[in-house]
């Protein structure tokens, strides 16, 4: 259970308002390996300054990305999140229901968008701090 990472790293859980994942299914989800990445410490502050976290999946979404998630746990941890983003997209560009597309290409969008900011350079992370102070 203890991972060893790097000085200055913590896991940043993809799906990270925790008491926004009450349910079975959810809590399954939040805890998936694929799910967490590490991060280092000025890209996970930058991270939660920058991105609004979206409410736990409905449970169609949540069962889809826990069978993605699923698939990838013999991978490191920051390559099956960006299969697990891959898949979602692919999947949500296949939907026939509007609805599950629209749900699937936004939160896509989200696990993308942290994605962008965990594999940014610590020093262009650390250059956003600084135009703001």
């Amino acid at each position: 259970m203890g991972e060893r990472l790097p000085e200055n790293y913590s896991l940043h859980h993809l799906n990270y308002r925790r008491r926004s994942f009450t349910t079975k299914l959810q809590k399954a989800l939040r805890c998936q390996s694929g799910l967490i990445v590490p991060c280092h410490d000025v890209n996970h502050r930058l991270l939660h300054w920058r991105i609004r976290p979206l409410d736990a999946p409905s449970n169609w979404l949540c069962k889809t990305l826990t069978d993605i998630a699923v698939e990838q746990k013999n991978i490191e941890r920051l390559q099956a999140a960006f299969n697990v983003t891959d898949e979602l997209g692919t999947i949500a560009e296949e939907l026939r229901s509007p609805e599950r597309a629209q749900e699937a290409l936004r939160y896509h969008s989200y696990l993308f968008e942290q994605l962008e900011i965990v594999t940014m350079p610590v020093a262009e992370a650390r250059s956003f701090f600084s135009e703001v102070a």
